[in-house]
């Protein structure tokens, strides 16, 4: 039993140490692209760049340098891509704007909501917050319930109150959940009405539009464009993941 518990403990700081290294070779890796990036050396920088993506090895910098290059070169759906993944790590707004002039330039689609979505950002942020002030609140009605009843009176509020804050609390994780969106990459994805080819074609998305995913069925992507809702590829989608 002790040489079990003894092997599980050097293997969790083997472990440790490797996550350690790797996030060690990330950062000097970060460094690298970053000071090609300064050099104005972007065809070096990008592919650098691309590798901690893949890794899924990012920062907000990193992702906006990228934008920044795709868009020079004139690539807007990888453009897009790097500032929709901005955007949900951060919540700022002022990238919000520059994808939806990226949008009208380039005639794409899923980016003219931008009301709607700003105010979705400005309110996630305090959504932790927000609950974990309601579970401490939860947290509370219990010990005055368990005082109470030590005191053998019995207050029917307290439940009645602990129910409904939880419930609350569920509600709120469940409604305020961060979208998870999709950049069309195929230059010509057809929106089908069902998930199969043998569907109607109710459109076609241009290259870089967004989608907000809702759901998977085998190689079918449900999706949302514009309050309506399609079946695309999934092959023809980038997938910001939340």
């Amino acid at each position: 039993m002790q040489k079990a518990v003894k092997k599980n403990i050097v293997f969790f700081f083997i472990l440790l140490s490797a996550w350690s290294v790797y996030g060690q070779n990330a950062q000097l890796t970060l460094k690298k692209a970053d000071s090609l990036f300064s050099a104005k050396r972007y065809s070096q920088a990008i592919k650098v760049y691309e590798s901690l993506l893949q890794s899924k090895q990012m920062s907000p910098s990193m992702l906006l340098k990228m934008a920044y290059i795709y868009e020079a070169n004139n690539d807007y759906t990888q453009a897009q891509y790097c500032l929709t993944h901005y955007t949900r790590l951060t919540n700022d707004l002022t990238a919000l704007d520059k994808q939806n002039s990226l949008a009208k330039k380039y005639g794409l689609k899923g980016y003219d909501n931008p009301e709607e979505v700003q105010i979705w950002f400005s309110v996630l942020p305090y959504i932790p917050y927000i609950v974990l002030l309601i579970l401490l609140t939860a947290a509370i009605l219990v010990f005055v319930q368990f005082w109470f009843s030590k005191q053998n009176v019995k207050r029917l509020v307290f439940p009645i109150l602990t129910t409904v804050f939880l419930l609350f609390a569920v509600f709120l994780q469940t409604i305020f959940q961060q979208p998870k969106f999709g950049i069309v990459s195929a230059d010509k994805t057809y929106a089908m009405s069902g998930p199969s080819a043998a569907a109607n074609v109710s459109q076609i998305i241009r290259k870089g539009s967004r989608v907000e995913i809702m759901d998977y069925t085998d190689v079918w992507v449900k999706v949302k464009l514009n309050e309506d809702v399609y079946f695309v590829r999934q092959d023809d989608l980038l997938t910001i993941a939340p």
